[in-house]
């Protein structure tokens, strides 16, 4: 697949090497519907990850986050399953960070979410 590529900062990549292709399309993808939020998606209310209700949550059970991120990173057309997850939940500071490595149709890659939300 090939998807336009992100600059470090998240803008779209207008000069140079503007697109990406299969494993690092892979990466990059996992790492933006990480970041979409449930009911941003204004063509598709039901896409996104449950932020809100399932992660920042306070109180909210590690295994009923994980299960969130799995899950996003698993339904993903191209991934094939998840060889190595880990994970962490600052949820006073708002900050999660997740460690993947992912089995693709391309091959293995690595993906790495830190954000502060």
């Amino acid at each position: 697949m090939t998807v336009r590529r992100l600059q470090g900062d998240g803008d779209i990549a207008t000069q140079g090497r503007q697109f990406v292709y299969d494993m690092e399309d892979c990466a990059q993808t996992l790492g933006t519907r990480l970041k979409l939020f449930y009911g941003e998606y204004f063509r598709d209310i039901n896409e996104g990850t449950d932020w809100f209700g399932k992660i920042l949550l306070k109180g909210s059970p590690d295994n009923v986050k994980d299960a969130e991120i799995r899950t996003r990173i698993q339904n993903y057309a191209d991934v094939r399953g998840i060889a190595e997850y880990s994970s962490s939940f600052d949820v006073n500071a708002r900050r999660v960070t997740v460690r993947a490595t992912v089995l693709t149709s391309y091959g293995e890659t690595k993906v790495t979410f830190e954000e502060t939300i």
